[in-house]
């Protein structure tokens, strides 16, 4: 299901995103070639794979990292500000159970000292 999402993702924005940013230049690059003892080495085909996987991939990661950024400011972090009497795992300061050692957390929990 991740895979068909991430390829449609990158058939209706990536794919059309590269080609704007090559244009011709891309065919350019594709019809690059060498030969060498009658062998034909087409090495702009190679390079212009190589230059779309890289940008397909920048484009990629500058997407999730808005998205990230966007939802992560949405959200405020979490801090933990008391501390379990027994395990003294830090908990949430509005949590009645601790996570760890599963002890019921008293009031009286917050003013341990930190040692």
């Amino acid at each position: 299901m991740v895979e068909e999402v991430l390829d449609a993702f990158i058939d209706a924005f990536v794919s059309p995103s590269v080609a704007l940013m090559l244009g011709s230049r891309s065919k350019a690059l594709e019809e690059m070639a060498f030969v060498c003892g009658g062998a034909t080495f087409r090495y702009g085909a190679l390079l212009a794979r190589i230059i779309d996987a890289c940008l397909t991939l920048a484009l990629i990661y500058a997407t999730m990292r808005a998205v990230a950024k966007i939802s992560i400011a949405g959200a405020p972090a979490w801090t933990p500000s008391a501390r379990c009497g027994l395990c003294k795992s830090w908990v949430s300061a509005d949590a009645r159970v601790c996570p760890a050692c599963r002890r019921a957390i008293s009031d009286d929990d917050d003013d341990d000292d930190d040692s």
